[in-house]
């Protein structure tokens, strides 16, 4: 059964029961989703107050991209899997002749550069939709910020998750040009996106802050 369409609960188990996957990288990618999903539901809720007319069109593009943002994440998330069940399957080829021990090796190689590639393209995913979180909750209604904040708390997972997993499975491939150019742009990605959500969660939490003394008798 695909993840995707498992109860929270079989889900959970699943994750508990100790098989190699699902793993970090596939619940990286459903915090993705979730967080998408969240900048999606203070866009609906903000479309839909009069109040908010002058950025209806902002949180429109908002809703739409994290749709489909939403939508990525979950596929990837299935991707994560299937890439480390390819890599494991490799270890059941025979290697009885050098030929064979080449061939072993050259499968190796390709399976688990898609399990570089993978957590590489959630980061990636990520670089689109925290602006988007970073603006529902700058424009959104008030009473339900606190919604696009709990969607950068989670898409900050995603990003230190997916970074070091590309990064430590760099340590099974021989491809020195391919390791270089991920671990270059995976470290730039999460450093630029966890400046941004910090950037963001400060703001916020001054104006919060600076709103609660202000309320105080």
């Amino acid at each position: 059964m695909r993840l995707q369409h498992m109860t929270v609960a079989s889900f959970v188990d699943q994750l508990s029961a100790g098989t190699p996957s699902p793993g970090g990288g596939s619940v990286a990618a459903l915090c993705g989703a979730l967080a998408s999903a969240l900048g999606g539901l203070v866009a609906r809720l903000t479309r839909s107050k009069e109040g908010y007319n002058h950025v209806w069109p902002d949180m429109e593009h908002i809703r739409d991209k994290t749709t489909v943002f939403a939508e990525r994440f979950l596929y990837l998330m299935e991707e994560d899997v299937q890439a480390y069940a390819s890599f494991l399957e490799t270890g059941h080829l025979p290697t009885e002749t050098p030929e064979e021990e080449d061939i072993r090796d050259h499968f190796r190689e390709q399976t688990m550069k898609k399990a570089v590639v993978v957590p590489l393209e959630v980061l990636r995913c990520c670089r689109d939709v925290v602006p988007l979180l970073r603006d529902v909750a700058a424009l959104g209604c008030r009473v339900a910020v606190n919604d696009a904040i709990t969607g950068l708390a989670l898409i900050r997972g995603t990003v230190v998750s997916s970074c070091l997993t590309a990064i430590t499975n760099l340590a099974l491939l021989s491809d020195e040009e391919f390791c270089a150019s991920v671990r270059n742009e995976a470290l730039s990605l999460m450093y630029d996106l966890n400046m941004e959500i910090d950037r963001t969660l400060e703001n916020y939490l001054k104006a919060l802050v600076g709103h609660s003394q202000e309320t105080l008798p």
